[in-house]
């Protein structure tokens, strides 16, 4: 078993993994305050998967899948940013047109 230390590229993906699941929760918070269950569900099960990776990698060599989910996930986050930040954009260009 290998024990990844401070400075280790075990490590680094581990942290980063978690990290990333955090930002799918994140997301996946921001989808349900649009009513877009779907994709909050879509959120919360990859960052799951995201955490359950980590705990995996932490302890063993990661092979190509951990990479795989990595990849995808963070492309799944970002584009759930993009079209979050759009919709609260245009909710608060709508309210203030309506203010007006």
């Amino acid at each position: 078993m290998t024990i990844p230390t401070a400075e280790s590229p075990l490590t680094i993906l581990y942290e980063t993994l978690i990290d990333l699941a955090a930002s799918a929760d994140r997301q996946a918070a921001r989808a349900a305050e649009f009513d877009d269950t779907t994709a909050s569900s879509a959120l919360f099960i990859l960052a799951d998967e995201l955490r359950t990776m980590a705990q995996r990698v932490k302890g063993t060599r990661p092979d190509d899948v951990a990479f795989e989910l990595l990849n995808s996930g963070q492309w799944h986050v970002a584009t759930s940013m993009l079209r979050f930040d759009f919709l609260e954009r245009a909710s608060r260009t709508l309210e203030a047109r309506i203010e007006s």
